[in-house]
């Protein structure tokens, strides 16, 4: 009954199967959040994104009461709806549903973010390591997983021996040989952490790329400015990198070779 809603200022409540929650976002997204909350009156319960069901779940829960977030990602890029339905009883008896809203969401979600800061001329200070794949030296860094969704896209700052010119090089690289490497922390087999196994990998062929402003190599300031590019690869659902967020250890390695 949307006119004599049963609840408080925090919570809507169902009370018989049968019963349902509908909520229409107003702008697009391509991620909603349903926020739940559950106590030993509370039963199962249905929730459908677009009528599509997304969740089945048991609220019941013995003790103090406790929340539930459901997030669903990779949608279509437009305003969702959100249904959620009282079932039934649930394993401790109880057939109440309780549901505290839901939410869209901005996808922009990083998993690290360490770009380079440039002055206001565009002049990034630092200076450059070769990293060619079936060589000797490949260049890595080590980041901190914050966030608990796969990895989909990678950006990283590069530049071309010699090159100074504001412009595309006559060639670019065939391709990027990305990996992923566990971590070796300090202390194990060195006095510093390194890359240890590596645990994906992928070779990427469609990246897109943008020149940005000048590399200055403080150490020796006499050898000019070097053009500096931003890549960007977008990796296919199927290309994803899913860590293990669970456990304790989410320092991970990266490298990037051309």
């Amino acid at each position: 009954d949307p006119v004599n809603i049963d609840g408080d200022a925090n919570e809507i409540w169902m009370r018989q199967p049968g019963q349902s929650i509908s909520t229409s976002m107003t702008v697009p997204s391509t991620i909603v959040s349903i926020h739940m909350v559950g106590d030993s009156d509370d039963g199962l319960a249905d929730v459908l994104v677009d009528g599509v069901l997304v969740a089945q779940l048991d609220m019941g829960t013995t003790g103090a009461s406790q929340t539930v977030l459901i997030v669903v990602r990779q949608l279509p890029n437009a305003p969702h709806q959100v249904d959620v339905l009282e079932i039934g009883a649930g394993t401790l008896g109880g057939d109440d549903v309780a549901t505290l809203g839901a939410a869209a969401l901005d996808d922009n979600e990083r998993k690290w973010s360490q770009p380079p800061v440039p002055s206001d001329v565009k002049v990034f200070y630092g200076w450059n390591e070769h990293s060619e794949a079936n060589t000797h030296q490949i260049v890595a860094d080590d980041w901190m997983c914050e966030s608990p969704g796969p990895l989909t896209d990678i950006h990283w700052w590069g530049s071309f021996l010699g090159w100074t010119y504001a412009a595309d090089p006559a060639m670019m690289p065939d391709g990027f040989v990305i990996l992923i490497w566990t971590n070796v922390p300090a202390g194990v087999d060195e006095p510093f952490s390194h890359p240890g196994e590596v645990i994906w990998e992928i070779y990427c062929t469609d990246y897109t790329w943008k020149w940005v402003g000048w590399d200055y190599d403080p150490r020796n300031p006499d050898a000019g400015l070097e053009s500096c590019f931003k890549f960007e690869q977008t990796l296919e659902p199927e290309e994803y990198f899913h860590q293990e967020w669970y456990g304790s250890e989410r320092i991970y390695w990266v490298s990037i070779a051309a």
